[in-house]
């Protein structure tokens, strides 16, 4: 499975956007995993949504998820993965 970006929707209720591939063990393999966070309206009254580091204490290059801990994995609306992949790679997409 190549490298696609996918949504998770985890067990604690977490959503999340990563790169994500499939090990051969059946784990999931997650690379910079973000939290989908509901940002506070804007001057406009617009709610927005950022992407948090999933853990800010730890290096999250590569993540080893059980996916028993994941509800069901989505494909991403083409403009959060945009915005996804312009926020870890730091290119404008």
């Amino acid at each position: 499975m190549a490298k696609d970006v996918k949504v998770l929707k985890l067990i604690t209720g977490e959503e999340l956007i990563s790169r994500m591939e499939e090990s051969p063990d059946g784990f999931l393999i997650l690379e910079e995993p973000r939290v989908l966070q509901q940002m506070p309206p804007n001057a406009a009254g617009q709610m927005g949504i950022g992407f948090v580091p999933w853990s800010v204490a730890a290096k999250l290059d590569k993540v080893t998820l059980d996916n028993k801990h994941v509800m069901v994995i989505l494909e991403p609306k083409r403009d959060m993965e945009t915005n996804y992949l312009s926020g870890i790679t730091g290119l404008s997409l």
